[in-house]
């Protein structure tokens, strides 16, 4: 894993525990390949909403919507490879 990806992952789990109360203890580099709606972080499609929002506005990109057709939003880890694809996309720092 690149380094930046390593700091966007870091800081969608810092979203996931701010904005969503989500246990810290769940928040390991182990669970990032692990769907977001099943164990350990049972988000609901409410919740999932709320979490891309957040991540949108505070890295100032709108993610393509054929990000959802290849479950591209699913886990951290794949927000992540995608959130990277945008900022690029966007020229976002």
């Amino acid at each position: 894993m690149t380094d930046k990806i390593e700091g966007l992952c870091k800081c969608i789990e810092a979203t996931m525990q701010d904005r969503l109360g989500i246990d810290s203890e769940h928040l390991v580099p182990g669970n990032r390949d692990k769907p977001l709606t099943g164990a350990p972080y049972w988000l609901t499609a409410v919740m999932m909403c709320h979490l891309i929002f957040e991540i949108e506005k505070k890295h100032s990109v709108r993610f393509d919507i054929r990000s959802m057709s290849d479950y591209g939003l699913s886990t951290v880890q794949r927000i992540a490879e995608n959130l990277k694809k945008q900022k690029e996309k966007y020229h976002v720092s």
